[in-house]
């Protein structure tokens, strides 16, 4: 197949462009604003300020795509945190107990996540970012 667009820089369209970037031979993708060259906050993207964590079937499926990502981001300054002990959940009114478990999570900021996907997507011949 000749050509895709994705609407869309988000997280979720950089990780599209990447899966359709081996079915199709030109991968372009649409992004509002202009490119962003630092780990900073963007404009129409509100939760840039919260901290993010990625859920294990995410982990995975960006692994997939993008082998030793979660190591970069490490590597970066990520947080490695295990969130069965370590985290303090208030959920529906009341405290989470914590226990000893293995889920270890990575955390950052989005910027940060963002950062490193366009980083490794500019990486690849036939994927394109046009911004308007």
């Amino acid at each position: 197949m000749e050509k895709v667009i994705v609407i869309g820089g988000s997280i979720a369209g950089k990780l599209a462009a990447k899966a359709l970037s081996h079915i199709f031979r030109q991968v372009i993708i649409l992004e509002a604003g202009q490119r962003w060259k630092e780990k900073a906050p963007r404009k129409r993207v509100p939760q840039s300020y919260h901290p993010h964590v990625l859920l294990k079937g995410g982990e995975e499926a960006i692994e997939k795509l993008f082998p030793h990502f979660l190591d970069q981001l490490i590597e970066d300054g990520s947080i490695v945190k295990n969130f069965t002990r370590d985290l303090k959940w208030h959920h529906f009114g009341f405290w989470k107990q914590q226990f000893p478990g293995e889920l270890v999570m990575v955390q950052q900021s989005r910027p940060m996540l963002e950062w490193h996907l366009q980083h490794r997507i500019e990486q690849f011949s036939n994927i394109a970012t046009n911004y308007y």
